[in-house]
């Protein structure tokens, strides 16, 4: 690191101009921890050239590890954009924290924007698939993640399509995609964990329930695997085993609120953010078995916690607009029906 460090600092004084070695520079800084001369080199490089997205998102990245505050990374991937407005890096930059923040329609429009102007970027088109999908955009979810397999096997691609198959309960389809996911990347937990999932939906409910509780015992941090055992115990109507998961998640969420200042890590830098999709999907799974054990009024509550976090989360109106239903508050009713309209949900919530 200090031959990079050094290196770079000779390259810049003969070539005071030379941007790469800003970005080596201040790469290397950043990994020694020196969060605040990495500020002032990405600022350098800005002033030299403002054009330069990837300026711009260095620049938004190191902020973020000096604060761990996302909306003002958002702010200043802002500013970058009215420099560079064709910049696919910062578009994908902007979807991915509007992403973390719950914010899917925006993330999805900005995915879109990194995609157009980088076809190749793939992750940016999985994302945008993923938002279609959340918001009931299924068929034009599915065709954009076709063109995407057609072209290159994308892990997000394969998880993305999996999960919307299994909402459709096209079971076969969703195992399938998970299995394909499972073999280009065999250490992972999530996909793992999918496929522990479909054993419950596919008549082997005692098998995946068990392998599910070993991998959320062994990643009690990950909020996507309890999710998907949440989800497995509902399904088995296993009550008290969800008590005490639905407690580990709670100390998840608890504790992130309360997380360190992220240091600096190029392959994850958000790897601290639980996204907020997460969140709100463990609240719903908390009001699903919350209302299948009779605790309506704290079913409700878990349900409008899991619209706060991620306000498209339609699938947690439903469940709302039903229990007002059963407890004949029309009132009620009807105002989050309107409330879910209003979001222009896709056709397979209306």
């Amino acid at each position: 690191m200090d031959e990079a460090i050094a290196a770079s600092e000779s390259v810049l004084q003969d070539q005071p101009s030379f941007v790469p070695a800003f970005h080596t520079l201040g790469r290397s800084l950043l990994l020694k921890g020196k969060t605040d001369q990495g500020i002032d080199i990405f600022t350098r490089a800005v002033m030299i050239d403002e054009k330069n997205g990837s300026n711009w998102k260095l620049l938004a990245n190191v902020q973020y590890v000096k604060t761990g505050n996302l909306k003002a990374a958002k702010k200043k991937i802002l500013e970058g954009l009215n420099h560079d407005t064709t910049s696919a890096e910062l578009y994908f930059e902007l979807a991915e924290i509007e992403r973390l923040l719950g914010n899917l329609p925006a993330a999805g429009s900005y995915y879109f924007q990194a995609s157009k102007y980088d076809p190749t970027l793939y992750a940016a088109s999985s994302g945008a698939a993923y938002c279609l999908f959340r918001q009931g955009y299924h068929m034009e979810a599915e065709n954009l993640l076709k063109i995407i397999l057609q072209r290159k096997k994308q892990l997000d691609a394969f998880i993305v399509y999996g999960e919307l198959q299994l909402k459709r309960e096209k079971l076969i389809e969703a195992r399938q995609l998970f299995e394909t996911a499972a073999a280009v990347d065999q250490t992972n937990s999530e996909i793992q964990s999918f496929l522990n999932l479909m054993q419950c939906h596919m008549g082997a409910p005692a098998e995946g329930i068990a392998k599910q509780m070993a991998l959320a015992d062994s990643n009690k941090s990950n909020l996507k695997i309890l999710n998907n055992l949440l989800q497995s115990l509902y399904l088995a109507d296993r009550w008290e085993e969800a008590e005490k998961y639905l407690q580990q998640g709670e100390i998840i969420i608890k504790e992130n609120r309360k997380k360190e200042k992220p240091s600096y890590n190029e392959e994850d830098l958000y790897y601290l953010e639980i996204p907020a999709e997460l969140i709100s999907d463990f609240y719903f799974y908390q009001g699903l078995i919350y209302s299948k054990t009779k605790r309506q009024s704290a079913a409700i509550k878990a349900f409008q916690n899991s619209i706060k976090m991620l306000p498209v989360n339609l699938d947690s109106y439903l469940e709302i607009v039903q229990l007002y239903s059963q407890q004949g508050d029309k009132k009620q009713q009807d105002r989050y029906l309107k409330k879910m309209l209003e979001l222009n949900p896709g056709p397979y919530y209306q």
